[in-house]
């Protein structure tokens, strides 16, 4: 092939950091398809990105991306417009790479070329990557998800009607995974076929499993397909196989000592909270919900709020106000419920003892805004997940101090039962078996 005798310095940068064999694995494929003078048309960069029939905000996307891409070597000259190998290693190169030249070339596929994206235009282009990222029919997209992700970007960027690359890129960091989903079609050449897929299902990114508690639908869950795929992209890997419902208030009430028997001693776990306004908030803590009477926990706890926005915060190091769990304390300097952040009386999110009240108010602890409705409002649900199955020694250990494990960790049964098999249906819910009522 005529190009291939005279590649840039960038070219060979990039074939040299993709493993040998998937190198020629992937030349061949694009020799395989391309004419006399070494170029793709669109509908053979489609075919072997495997997008044929994909919505056309991606096609388009996709197309304009490697036509558009640079080479920037004086030596060294593609035809304006053209899909040549030089342009398409390269963009699989940087697609494939964990760092901001990563996150700004999503940036570049999302925005056609453009230098910024309007809020109405980056909804629209959304929608078409979410729904073929998770599967979902186009007919029925996940709006208010699509607009809370685009009104995080604004945010990040600083502006109230477009979205730059510099506030794509700052968000992208906090919520990794529309990034990975606009980067799949290339970085997953470098993967064997599938190897990103859920089996059984149409989706084209990785997300967690929800094991659900018998009785509860994936609707009547505060944690939507949605939110588990962009909650989950944040944390390690360990964090994002398989997440397990321990307690929502819909099925099992408005109790917090109900809820410190289902979601106590377990972690880590995601809680998410939704006032009576309908705006969805929680946290994220390493450490499991124990009774203290004073704030404990570590620096991998966060919070965030799903709706109307989605935002994260992460402890900036002003102090060491992590976790808040009071339970069954009669002394009113000590309040009862649970929470994260800020000072006693203050807290950066928290809801109290009753399940029927809540705050959250701006925290040094995360440099958070209210993530509620209101800095005090009223409670309508509270659901909390355990993000990572129990270890053997935590089973173990959990047997020796409680006598039965199966008390203990009635629903963890489940992990052992489950090891090694597939995803049950398209959305990765399944529902844990039954509990014993002896």
């Amino acid at each position: 092939m005529g190009q291939s005798q005279s590649r840039s310095t960038a070219v060979l940068q990039a074939e040299r950091s993709l493993p040998p064999e998937v190198l020629r694995r992937l030349l061949a494929d694009f020799e395989s398809l391309a004419n006399p003078q070494g170029q793709l048309s669109a509908t053979q960069l489609l075919r072997l990105l495997g997008l044929e029939g994909a919505d056309s905000q991606i096609t388009k996307a996709v197309a304009a991306a490697v036509g558009q891409q640079r080479i920037d070597d004086a030596a060294h000259s593609e035809p304006p417009g053209s899909i040549t190998w030089p342009k398409l290693v390269l963009i699989i190169a940087r697609c494939t790479q964990a760092s901001d030249e990563a996150r700004g070339m999503a940036f570049d596929i999302l925005a056609v070329g453009q230098k910024s994206i309007g809020a109405a235009d980056l909804h629209e282009r959304l929608t078409a990557w979410v729904c073929w990222a998770l599967g979902l029919s186009s007919n029925h997209p996940p709006g208010h998800i699509i607009t809370a992700i685009v009104q995080g970007m604004l945010k990040s960027s600083g502006q109230e009607k477009e979205v730059d690359q510099e506030g794509f890129v700052k968000w992208s960091k906090q919520f990794p995974a529309v990034a990975q989903a606009v980067r799949a079609p290339f970085a997953r050449l470098t993967q064997p076929p599938a190897a990103n897929q859920l089996s059984g299902s149409h989706a084209q990114v990785d997300l967690p499993e929800s094991l659900l508690l018998k009785g509860v639908s994936a609707t009547g869950c505060l944690l939507s397909t949605e939110a588990r795929w962009l909650l989950s992209s944040g944390l390690p890997e360990k964090m994002r196989q398989t997440w397990q419902l321990l307690f929502n208030s819909n099925v099992h009430g408005q109790s917090f000592s109900t809820f410190m028997g289902r979601a106590g001693s377990n972690g880590p776990t995601l809680t998410l909270i939704k006032d009576k306004q309908g705006h969805v908030f929680g946290g994220f803590s390493a450490d499991p919900w124990e009774r203290h009477g004073t704030f404990y926990g570590s620096f991998t706890v966060s919070i965030f709020q799903l709706l109307p926005q989605l935002q994260l915060f992460k402890p900036k190091g002003i102090n060491e106000n992590y976790q808040w769990c009071g339970y069954n304390f009669t002394s009113t300097s000590i309040p009862n419920g649970f929470g994260w952040g800020g000072q006693v009386g203050y807290f950066g999110l928290f809801v109290d003892g009753s399940f029927e009240r809540g705050m959250s108010r701006p925290a040094a602890t995360f440099e958070n805004p209210c993530l509620a409705s209101a800095e005090t409002f009223e409670v309508d649900t509270v659901e909390c997940w355990r993000v990572q199955p129990p270890t053997p020694e935590e089973l173990e250990e959990a047997a020796r101090e409680h006598n039965s494990v199966l008390d203990k960790f009635k629903e963890d049964r489940s992990f052992m039962a489950m090891a090694g098999r597939a995803v049950q249906s398209s959305a990765g819910y399944r529902e844990a078996p039954a509990e014993d009522n002896g």
